[in-house]
């Protein structure tokens, strides 16, 4: 089985690759990047992997003759204040070179929860954007992977924590609760979704991913736990009251402001709308990789 995964040099994709490269029966990947050079030498050094350059602005870069799968991961486009529009040409390509290779069988998306959404999401609506395309891809199956909030988001935070005076901001109220799930937990779903036979795989297959604790976790567990690492009380500065202002000073262009104040709301709020509207249609599974383990690797690293 050959599996292409587009683009490859997200965090994300790596994950995916990572937990393909580690399946017990090997797959042969063609990871797609901008610049093949950016490929790093954990997957090159596997006869199975192959780097193909390929942009996803380009269609025409895009070949998948000869692939059975395509893992699609739209790339986020946070300070582009066209980000809707951009995404769904990304969409439209990527379709586009699937259709156009007839060998391909099944693709795989990875969204985000509150893709079922359009308006109150904010940045979220790029994934509605993504979804309502690549749904239409006209293979026998796809899968569609919705993760809650990455765990591995906190690495932002990494600079201030580890500096003299250890600190961190929270964009929500700090004893807030959200559901979160590890990168590693997505890849490892993405790939176990990649390798299911699609002669008995159902057409169209959507589903959230969340983290293994149902209740969720809260910057305030989050600080805990970089002052446990680091052996050094971290400062939790909320921002939440005037997280517009906040963004902005932090260099946020003025246009892309309230798509992260609404994608805050909806998406790590009890009361937001995705909360409050969940998709009827998606089953719910659950990670194993705990918050624990996650920041303990990511300070370590």
């Amino acid at each position: 089985m050959k599996i292409a995964v587009v683009p490859a040099s997200t965090r994300t994709t790596s994950a995916v690759i990572r937990s393909l490269l580690a399946l017990p029966t090997p797959v042969d990947i063609k990871a797609y990047y901008r610049d093949t050079s950016k490929a790093p030498e954990e997957f090159t050094s596997h006869s199975n992997f192959e780097a193909v350059k390929g942009d996803v602005m380009d269609d025409v870069s895009l070949d998948f003759s000869g692939c059975q799968v395509v893992v699609a991961v739209p790339p986020p486009f946070f300070f582009n204040e066209d980000m809707e529009a951009v995404t769904e040409k990304v969409s439209v390509n990527v379709k586009t070179a699937i259709e156009r290779a007839s060998s391909v069988k099944r693709l795989v998306l990875l969204s985000s929860i509150g893709a079922h959404l359009y308006e109150g999401v904010g940045e979220i609506k790029t994934k509605t954007v993504a979804e309502r395309v690549l749904k239409k891809t006209n293979v026998p199956s796809i899968a569609i992977i919705r993760p809650a909030y990455f765990m591995d988001n906190w690495h932002q935070q990494l600079a201030t924590v580890k500096s003299a005076e250890p600190s961190m901001v929270s964009y929500l109220p700090p004893s807030t609760k959200l559901s979160m799930v590890a990168i590693k937990d997505v890849g490892e779903a993405a790939a176990k979704e990649a390798v299911v036979d699609v002669e008995s795989a159902h057409p169209l297959k959507i589903y959230e991913l969340h983290g293994p604790d149902k209740d969720g976790y809260s910057p305030t567990q989050v600080q805990e736990l970089f002052s446990q690492s680091v052996g050094k009380d971290v400062a939790l500065q909320d921002v939440s009251p005037d997280l517009a202002g906040f963004l902005s000073k932090m260099g946020v262009p003025a246009g892309c402001v309230p798509y992260f104040v609404d994608m805050t709301t909806c998406l790590l709020l009890p009361d937001g709308v995705v909360a409050k509207t969940p998709d009827s249609e998606a089953e719910v599974v659950y990670g194993s990789t705990t918050l624990e383990s996650t920041i303990s690797t990511m300070v370590a690293a």
